[in-house]
């Protein structure tokens, strides 16, 4: 409203001007709105908000962020935050976060906050971008939350499963975690089940009762189960016939005892079984055991012989009667009459009727010996007092074994290890031998002679093996030691003159007949020389692979302006000449980068440029890339991470490449190539699946070796040096991974690499 004057200045009137204000009013509601919700979002959320500016900086009063920290306005302003955050913390931190400011994405990461009583405390942050309509960012608003003590539950919770599995896969009896459900689905088994009933995890894995318990029994399982599942208490399955490996039924014992989660609700059952198969069968045939024990005794390799408390024979087997070569009429005689026949045939009849003697004076006294015979048998006798459970002797059971042929077994025994030493002695390697545990017990004469050391001293690998081989060789033969696979190594060992010299460490384990290690031996073999010549090829394949370089390059750039000119001119079968060459100069371009990759690897000067992508889009983008110049193989992706990794993006790209090449080149009669990523333990694994010709399982381990090739009818087809795969295994080692490959000969292969997620 306003006063509207005539000429002299005089009120006429009042000029109203009406100006249309509702969509400013409206607009600032909806901001107060928006305000209001905000802040109750901040009431809300259990955790510190906190907002930053468009560039990502931290700018006006952060009072949550204030109260956590104690740091004032002008401490946290701009980085100053990051004072706050565990040193080592604080560069991942704000690399990660310069790329979400740089990319305008949500930003979600993990680090360690001092908070103000002094106390480092573990925070989960997650900050979004807010943008206005023009889709530039307003402001960050961030929100920490603190997960110490969820992190601490859950490796609490980590530690007890990975305890409780531990104790259950060595527990000689079953072990097994039913889910809350009437069917009674089966969640875990211990390696116990896994081995009884010849299933592996996966296949066993939610598999119900119907599948391994006797048909017969099944009904009396559910009778008993489902009303101890309905009252969530324990139940006790008395007698169940389960299946083995093999088809047979062997009865069990089952118990099971009610789970709960940390907040008291059910969770299943946790049951044991155990193996009463034996037990029952006793129980069924008791009314036969005696007979049964009759037969078994005739039946014996060992002759048995029960007296009573006073010398009088009660009973012996027909292998007793062979093992002395008693008459007849001598055990239908008398006592005395058998011991005395017994104690002619022997070298020491006085110390075998002094024994005798000694026995019926201490009857409880257990005695084990051996008894010498004129026509050269070794009898080992074996006397135990048979008592009842109160403690009263009854009798004494005497078991005569003829180990004539295992005493001469190890009399040759003897014979072998003299004729080991002495060849060991013979020859130039440095020969050992250990326990089956890996301590020393034999080293030959050159061992002295090379090292000047006595193997029996303190540390003596310390002395002899160089610093920087030290730890490798360790590692590899511990894991010998614990897997019993072959013992193989390079190191440095040190002469008595205080050089070095390179030695190929190789070790392999003695078995019994029952397959388990009893030794190890092995030999040190000087390689120093071939080691020089490696080296010498080495600097050859350097230095040829450098001067090549130049004049190929070259070759490739005049093609390609031939190419040019012959398009221009419209010379086709020239210009297809051309393409053919220039196509051999690209794969003469590529084995002389991979040969300058293995002497980088070599010589350590391989660089690695490491960077955070996204692990699917790149094997996307190389299968996409490939895919058009592969017409022969449909390359499938079944990618499931869609997760962000830390690593040298190129190298592992070219990974992938040689994996998908191999994969198209040696599958000539396929048409297929499945490509596949999915989380692993802590880390992704890659896969890579042909249907071609397959690899031997005694090869496969070799095609990682540099320059090896596998031979044979089919693989000499393939053209190749043998060099692609060996480049691949180094930079996955590089990249903290491991890399593998599963092969059937004539079905095809599959190639596993697996990163590390984190922290490598």
């Amino acid at each position: 409203h306003q006063p509207y004057r005539d000429e002299m200045g005089e009120i006429v009137g009042v000029m109203v001007i009406v100006q249309d204000v509702t969509e400013t009013v409206l607009a600032r509601k909806k901001i107060e709105e928006s305000e209001k919700k905000f802040q109750a979002a901040i009431t809300a959320v259990e955790g510190i908000i906190w907002t930053n500016n468009s560039i990502g900086e931290m700018a006006g009063e952060q009072p949550g962020w204030a109260k956590l920290t104690g740091q004032q306005f002008e401490e946290y302003q701009g980085y100053g935050w990051t004072t706050a955050v565990y040193p080592d913390d604080v560069q991942p931190t704000v690399d990660a976060w310069n790329v979400a400011v740089k990319n305008k994405t949500t930003f979600e990461f993990e680090h360690r906050v001092k908070t103000k009583q002094g106390e480092w405390r573990l925070f989960s942050i997650k900050a979004v971008p807010a943008f206005d309509e023009f889709h530039s960012i307003q402001q960050w608003v961030g929100v920490h939350t603190d997960i110490t003590e969820q992190r601490h539950a859950a490796q609490k919770n980590k530690e007890s499963e990975e305890r409780f599995r531990s104790l259950a896969d060595q527990s000689p009896i079953i072990v097994y975690i039913v889910e809350p459900d009437e069917l009674a689905t089966m969640s875990y088994f211990n390696k116990t089940w896994l081995n009884y009933t010849g299933r592996n995890f996966d296949e066993a894995i939610g598999r119900a009762w119907d599948d391994i318990v006797h048909p017969d029994d099944l009904q009396n399982v559910f009778d008993i189960y489902v009303p101890a599942f309905q009252a969530r208490q324990s139940y006790t399955l008395p007698a169940v016939r389960l299946k083995r490996y093999d088809g047979e039924f062997r009865w069990h014992m089952f118990k099971g005892n009610p789970r709960h989660l940390s907040n008291g609700e059910f969770n299943g059952f946790i049951g044991v079984g155990i193996d009463i198969h034996e037990q029952k069968l006793a129980e069924e045939k008791l009314a036969y055991r005696t007979a049964l024990l009759e037969a078994h005794n005739h039946a014996s390799v060992d002759g048995i012989l029960l007296v009573d408390v006073k010398g009088k024979i009660i009973s012996y087997n027909q292998r007793f009667v062979e093992i002395w070569n008693i008459p007849q009429q001598i055990t239908d005689a008398n006592d005395d009459a058998v011991l005395s026949y017994a104690a002619t045939q022997l070298l020491s009849p006085e110390q075998f009727m002094g024994t005798v003697n000694y026995r019926y004076e201490y009857p409880k006294e257990s005695i084990f010996d051996e008894l010498i015979f004129k026509d050269g048998r070794i009898i080992e006798r074996s006397g135990y007092s048979v008592t009842g459970e109160d403690g009263t002797f009854y009798a004494w059971s005497w078991t005569f074994r003829d180990i004539t042929k295992q005493k001469n077994y190890e009399n040759t025994i003897i014979e072998s290890e003299q004729r080991f030493r002495t060849l060991a002695q013979t020859l130039p390697q440095l020969v050992w031998m250990t326990d089956e545990n890996g301590a020393y017990e034999y080293a030959s004469n050159q061992w002295m002679d090379y090292s000047g050391l006595d193997p029996n001293e303190a540390d003596t690998w310390g002395k002899l093996v160089h610093p920087l081989d030290m730890e490798s060789l360790m590692q590899v033969w511990a894991n010998s030691l614990q897997t019993g696979k072959t013992y193989h190594a390079e190191a440095r060992l040190k002469n008595k003159a205080g050089a070095y010299r390179w030695h190929l460490v190789q070790g392999e384990p003695i078995k019994n007949d029952k397959g388990s290690i009893i030794k190890w031996i092995g030999a040190f073999t000087d390689i120093e020389n071939l080691k020089e010549e490696q080296k010498q090829k080495d600097d050859f394949l350097s230095m040829a692979s450098h001067e090549l370089k130049t004049p190929v390059t070259t070759i490739k750039a005049y093609g390609q302006i031939i190419e040019r000119i012959l398009e221009e001119k419209g010379d086709v079968q020239t210009l297809g000449m051309v393409k053919k060459m220039s196509k051999q100069v690209g794969r003469l371009t590529t084995l002389i980068a991979d040969l300058l990759d293995i002497t980088k690897m070599q010589k350590g000067g391989l660089i690695r440029n490491e960077t955070v992508f996204n692990l699917d889009d790149l094997v996307r983008d190389i299968m996409d890339d490939m895919q058009k110049t592969v017409g022969t193989h449909q390359i499938i992706n079944n990618l499931n991470t869609d997760i962000s990794i830390s690593g040298d993006k190129d190298k592992l790209g070219q990974v992938l490449n040689n994996l998908i090449s191999n994969a198209t080149k040696y599958s000539p009669g396929a048409d297929k190539i499945i490509v596949n990523t999915k989380m692993v333990e802590d880390g992704v694994q890659l896969c890579v699946q042909d249907f071609g010709i397959g690899i031997s399982t005694e090869l496969q381990r070799r095609v990682f070796e540099q320059f090896y090739r596998v031979t044979g009818d089919n693989q000499s087809t393939f053209q190749g040096m043998g060099i692609g795969l060996y480049i691949c295994a180094e930079i996955i080692k590089r990249e903290g991974g491991k890399i593998w490959v599963e092969s059937v000969a004539g079905e095809g292969s599959v190639f596993y690499v697996w990163l590390p997620v984190g922290d490598k």
